[in-house]
């Protein structure tokens, strides 16, 4: 038992935007208005994420219906397609999954969600 972020399982979400502004450069007037409008839609994203993952506390329930693109999230069962919220399967650091570590670095080729 742990802290998620210490886990193999957990999975931390990088935006899209971050990847795309270390690729283009942002002295360009429509590419920085381009990235700008893909921050405000993540942001936009990530509030409702927030309100799912509340509600699905609310209920008692630990798992995303879908694969999460904002927020970070447990990756114990992704192989099968079931994505946790990590916060409320950890509830109290309590996970009974808990493992130490990294997650298991895979080529893209090699990705289940290729």
């Amino acid at each position: 038992m742990g802290v998620c972020s210490q886990c193999k399982h957990f999975r931390r979400v990088k935006p899209g935007s971050q990847l795309l502004a270390t690729i283009f450069s942002t002295t360009d007037a429509d590419i920085s208005h381009g990235l700008n409008k893909i921050v405000e839609d993540e942001g936009k994203q990530r509030d409702e994420e927030s309100q799912y993952k509340r509600s699905q506390a609310t209920a008692g329930k630990s798992a995303w219906a879908y694969r999460p693109v904002m927020s970070d999230y447990c990756g114990l069962n992704e192989k099968n397609g079931e994505y946790y919220i990590a916060e409320v399967l950890n509830a109290g650091q309590q996970c009974t999954k808990f493992e130490q570590g990294k997650p298991v670095r895979h080529a893209c080729s090699d990705c289940v969600h290729r």
